[in-house]
């Protein structure tokens, strides 16, 4: 089996679905930082990733057992580094966010920030284009709608003859677009 394939292997349990667990890994938090979008923020990078990219500054993340399972007390340090009024936000990289079960374990910790710090934004970078979260979609699932509108940037690749210039963690392209 790929890194990325099949089940994910943490125990972090963050939802439910159907009565299955939704859980997911994270390699790291990065509670103050200027790299990931406008202003000061804070970055989330999440495990899993099913694209591959070629050039990919984060391989390790494409398994989506590595790093730490994303808690509710995890859950809780992000909300908690989100407060200062000097943070204008979080940012969800990886790995890939958007792959379907990241959609649905980061919906929680979306709702809540929404809720509780409505002023800030949310940044959101994903190998998948648009087309991927619609119904049909590679990327699509019962969050897909509701993940994109909690969002207020959502950094997806750029197709140019056929390469994509970004996608995910690889500025110069996917090996699998």
């Amino acid at each position: 089996m790929n890194a990325g394939e099949g089940m994910i292997r943490s125990c972090g349990i963050v939802a439910e679905r159907d009565g299955q667990v939704i859980s997911m890994n994270y390699a790291q938090i990065k509670p103050v930082t200027i790299e990931n979008g406008t202003g000061v923020r804070v970055s989330l990078f999440v495990s899993g990733c099913r694209h591959h990219c070629r050039d990919c500054f984060n391989p390790e993340t494409w398994d989506f057992g590595y790093g730490k399972p994303f808690t509710a007390e995890t859950e809780e340090e992000v909300l908690r580094a989100l407060s200062p009024s000097y943070i204008a936000g979080l940012t969800l990289l990886g790995g890939d966010p958007g792959e379907p079960e990241n959609q649905e374990a980061l919906l929680p910790l979306l709702r809540k920030l929404r809720a509780r710090l409505p002023e800030k934004t949310v940044w959101i970078y994903s190998g998948y284009l648009h087309e991927d979260f619609l119904p049909g979609g590679r990327a699509h699932c019962a969050a897909s709608e509701e993940f994109l509108a909690l969002s207020d940037a959502f950094q997806t690749p750029t197709v140019t003859h056929g390469e994509s210039s970004y996608c995910g963690n690889a500025p110069s392209g996917c090996a699998s677009g």
